[in-house]
């Protein structure tokens, strides 16, 4: 989410949910054909039995498939290679989809992630992220391409018509996916392994994301405009009443979401419909779709800040310390990834509230995190060590002060050391937030020492190690 960071929070811990969700429509996109005018209140009805689709409907959805392709064709000028498959899922299905897509390294790495964001307060400490994951998607999904078998799936359980508008957004995957090979492409690879460099790839791949999804869900648009005559470009309003849809209180899990879960999930639609409509406005068609597919953004910030991708800005990056050597041995890290302007404004507004998100996120530069556990301690505390560099010393004190009043409400124990102004204690441990300039330094669980010595090799980094990325 940053301009400057490497790879994300958000990217690294969603790298797997992107993966589950990779071609999926969301429920929101099943709403009929957006209005600028709200429609008027009506009367709730009781709730009617959940539509099966027949054999002469599926036949019919079933039909439409290549004239919604030819349809989405001449609306990005990607041209058709071959004929699309289609096939009806079942629930069951569905959920069999998305559960084959993790395997036992996805799984351990679901479990590690997971111990940060509770850890930092971003997600409730009770809650099942797994479980909690699966429903909400399994709740969300209103069809979805598969690129391994080049399949449109549709859902037996939704109405045709609501159908038509997800086909178009998937139909686009379709030929994101003849014309550039949609797995390779969205999937970045590199042979240079170290932090920086997965950082940036986890940067990337999020972008590509935001690139996929922002296209098909301009396509859907324009799909809904068609009969009016218009596309997106003549009412570009439409946008924000799609993106109000994408957390309507009628998706029970969504609404209850948390906020990070919520911002992650939404992120490639809301954003990349956002980031894709301004290149469109800027530059037309087609540097908006094959042009975008042959050059995309380099990382989530110049999705978020379209301006700076138009203007080809290079992303900038902090330098990441090995902390691994600095604790030595006994400790092994379980989870890293960089900080973004998505992250930091997902921070101060659940540390604060989102005037405050709004005000501070755009000062953020870059960051990243990186959480440890003792060895032989798989249940045992979790230490993190967490850097960000803002605009100005202000900018760093402002994001200070949020993140120490925010303690009360991750700990059940915090009392301020009146001996160490930059320290508080918790029944984990110590917790410090130090300023130094631009940099915020926090090291939670650390004992003092371990604590300082960790900060210093963060700082000098940071300070010594170049910010411009490549």
């Amino acid at each position: 989410m940053d301009r400057r960071a490497g790879g994300t929070m958000r990217a690294r811990f969603f790298a797997l949910l992107l993966l589950l969700a990779v071609g999926l429509s969301f429920a929101w996109a099943q709403a009929p054909q957006p209005q600028p005018t709200p429609a008027p209140q009506v009367a709730a009805q009781p709730e009617e039995p959940e539509h099966t689709i027949t054999k002469a409907e599926a036949d019919e959805l079933f039909r439409s498939v290549d004239e919604i392709l030819a349809f989405a064709s001449r609306d990005t000028g990607l041209p058709i290679r071959h004929p699309v498959k289609r096939r009806m899922a079942s629930r069951a299905e569905v959920q069999r989809y998305l559960q084959s897509h993790m395997d036992e390294a996805d799984e351990k790495h679901l479990e590690r992630a997971a111990i940060t964001l509770k850890k930092l307060g971003l997600v409730p400490r009770e809650m099942n992220l797994r479980s909690f994951l699966f429903a909400l998607l399994g709740e969300q999904v209103a069809g979805f391409y598969d690129a391994k078998t080049r399949t449109v799936n549709l859902l037996d359980w939704v109405e045709p018509e609501a159908q038509k508008p997800v086909l178009a957004h998937e139909l686009t995957h379709a030929l994101q996916d003849q014309n550039y090979g949609l797995e390779k492409w969205a999937d970045v690879q590199d042979k240079v392994h170290d932090d920086a460099e997965d950082m940036a790839r986890d940067e990337a791949r999020g972008a590509r994301e935001a690139v996929t999804e922002g296209q098909a869900t301009l396509v859907m648009i324009d799909y809904l405009l068609a009969p009016a005559g218009r596309k997106v470009e003549d009412s570009p309003e439409i946008v924000a009443v799609m993106k109000s849809g994408m957390t309507d209180a009628s998706s029970p899990l969504m609404s209850r979401s948390p906020l990070y879960l919520r911002e992650a999930l939404l992120f490639p639609y809301s954003y990349g419909m956002d980031f894709v409509l301004k290149v469109l406005l800027e530059k037309g068609r087609p540097a908006t779709f094959a042009g975008l597919m042959e050059r995309p953004p380099a990382d989530t910030h110049q999705v978020m800040q379209a301006e700076a991708f138009l203007r080809g800005d290079a992303p900038e990056t902090v330098a990441v310390a090995e902390l691994s050597k600095v604790l030595g041995h006994g400790w092994e890290r379980i989870d890293m990834g960089g900080l973004g302007e998505l992250d930091a404004r997902v921070m101060v507004a659940q540390w604060a509230n989102e005037k405050a998100a709004v005000a501070l996120a755009p000062a953020f530069s870059a960051g990243y995190y990186m959480t440890f556990q003792r060895k032989g301690q798989k249940n045992g505390a979790a230490y993190i060590a967490l850097i960000t560099r803002w605009r100005s010393t202000a900018n760093a004190n402002d994001f200070a002060a949020i993140y120490r009043d925010y303690l009360p409400k991750r700990y059940r124990q915090v009392n301020r050391d009146s001996a160490k102004p930059d320290t508080w204690l918790t029944e984990d441990g110590p917790v410090q937030v130090v300023v130094q300039g631009a940099y915020v330094l926090a090291t939670e669980t650390f004992d003092e020492a371990t604590a300082a010595r960790l900060r210093e090799a963060m700082l000098s980094a940071a300070q010594n190690g170049g910010q411009k990325g490549k």
